[in-house]
């Protein structure tokens, strides 16, 4: 699915800046694999998750979400702790690995 970025990023690999339109498939949430000009790059969900969103969330939100049973996505729907949204983006407990 194609998605516009909310920050740019820069790895070793490439430089993709802010406001960017990427195509990300999630076949492994931990490592999604991102496709920018003709070349796929992949990346850790941790990168792609701020790429999408424009944060990271911080230790006080990942704890209200492990004991609410409700977490966000990158792109801000509601899912279970192992859920994906509509739009196929896992949550963030997916991308950053705690689930």
């Amino acid at each position: 699915m194609k998605y516009l970025t909310e920050v740019g990023v820069r790895t070793k690999e490439v430089s993709i800046p802010k406001y960017s339109s990427v195509e990300v498939t999630f076949v492994d949430p931990l490592y999604p694999r991102v496709i920018f000009g003709n070349h796929e790059y992949k990346m850790s969900g941790r990168l792609v998750g701020k790429m999408l969103s424009g944060y990271v969330p911080d230790e006080q939100q990942i704890e209200s979400w492990v004991f609410d049973s409700v977490c966000e996505t990158p792109t801000g729907d509601e899912v279970e702790p192992d859920g994906v949204g509509p739009d196929g983006v896992p949550s963030w407990l997916l991308l950053l690995g705690f689930v």
